[in-house]
Parts: C-alpha cells; structure tokens; sequence
C-alpha cells in the first residue's frame, strides 16, 4: 500500500512502481490469491493516485506493462458526453491490429459539475484463470459527489468471431413409447439442437407421440467478477452485439 498514493503516479515513480507490479504478476495463474489480492489493492492505490496528479481536461495518463495496462483520465461532467476511452494498448498489440475495448461515462448519470475520474486497467496474463470468450477490464470510477454513481457503457471484443445467428427455432419430434409397463415411465429424448426434454409415457399403452424441443438463442450476458468467478450483473445489461 502506498502512503502518498498521488507520488507513486509522478515522473519515474509510475514506471518504476508499474514495473514492480508487473514483475509480480509474471507468475500469472500461479500467483497465490493472498498475494494477487495486495496487487489488486495496490493497483487501485495507482489509480487513485494517477486520479489526483490529473486535471480536468489533461491527456490520459497511459501506463503498459508486460501483465497489465492502465489508463488513468479525469474530465467534467460537461466533457464526459463526447469521452469514450479505449483500454491502453501495447505497441504488440496495435501492430497487429487488435481492436481496443472501450468505456464511456453516461454524462446525465452524474450530478452536479464536479469533476470525474475513471481509470481503466487490463490484465494481459489472466492471473484469476478464468476462462472467457471475450476481453476483461477492470474500470474504476470516483467523483466528488460519493453518492453519485456514474452509468458506464462498455464495448468488449470478443476473442474469436462468434456465430449469434445460429440460434433453433422450435421444432417438434415424434418419439415412440412402445414399452407396455404398468405405470408411467420417462424418456430422455435429445433434441436436434442437442437440448434434452423428457416425456413421460403412459402406463399400459404403446404408440407415438409429439415432442416439442425449445429453441434455443445464443446471446451474450454481461458478468462481473465476484472474486472467484464471473457471475451475471443484474445492475448490467447487453445494449447490443455482434459477432465480433
């Protein structure tokens, strides 16, 4: 933890404590998770800190690492309508064209003028070892009115282009009950979209019957990390999507 988090964000101090943080997080997924948590605080101290050495208005403070990036900006309420920040990227990355993740304060979710900082931090090495289909970031906000939240919109990229049109419609299956039991007995029958539905046959009777399979849509969900796992958000929704 540091004392003065504002100096650990001025002149050679933010490279210096970046590359410390980084150098931990080289253990990646064998990183004990007592430790990974002090990282976390530690880098939440770094945001707070690269937070108070900004003013309003002034370029991001970009900060990349081998494990983790940061971007650190402060702007007022009457900016924050035209501000979309792109999760900092390393010169890799840009090279060979991967699209950043981006964040955008919702300007009427804020009250008052005051000023608001968020800092945006990407983890390169996934040290939790969690598996997911697209980006993580990790976005902190603080404003001058604590009782003020301000909405954010996130745009993920997915890591592999995904298919969301190959969604079943309904259909329906003719199965066959042709055992003759005494009481009422339970087929599984697999779908041809692969789900499983059960139908239950009657006792003393022989003859076939209409299943109806569900249809099933693919559609992403908006998660967060709890801790120990990426759990759907009821305070966050999907605004849209495609396959990238």
């Amino acid at each position: 933890m540091f004392v003065f988090p504002v100096l650990s964000c001025q002149g050679p101090a933010a490279a210096l404590t970046s590359k410390a943080l980084s150098n931990v997080l080289e253990k990646g997924r064998s990183l004990p998770e007592d430790l990974l948590e002090r990282v976390n605080t530690a880098l939440t101290t770094l945001a707070i800190g690269c937070q108070s050495a900004l003013s309003v208005g002034e370029d991001p403070t970009v900060i990349t690492t081998n494990n983790v990036n940061i971007l650190a900006a402060v702007s007022d309420s009457d900016a924050l309508a035209n501000l979309t920040l792109s999760a900092p990227q390393t010169d890799y990355d840009t090279f060979n064209g991967l699209v950043a993740s981006t964040v955008a304060v919702d300007a009427t979710s804020v009250s008052g003028f005051g000023a608001v900082g968020v800092t945006v931090y990407q983890y390169t090495n996934n040290p939790n070892g969690q598996v997911t289909n697209s980006s993580q970031i990790s976005v902190q906000t603080t404003t001058e009115d604590p009782s003020s939240l301000p909405a954010l919109t996130l745009v993920l990229q997915n890591n592999e282009p995904i298919d969301y049109a190959s969604s079943a419609l309904p259909s329906v299956m003719a199965v066959r009950c042709f055992d003759y039991e005494s009481s009422p007995y339970v087929r599984n029958v697999t779908c041809n979209n692969g789900l499983v539905v059960n139908l239950t046959c009657p006792a003393f009777s022989k003859g076939t019957y209409n299943v109806t399979c569900p249809g099933r849509a693919r559609t992403p969900q908006c998660k967060t990390f709890d801790g120990t796992a990426f759990v759907v958000n009821p305070l966050c929704s999907v605004l849209s999507f495609d396959a990238y």
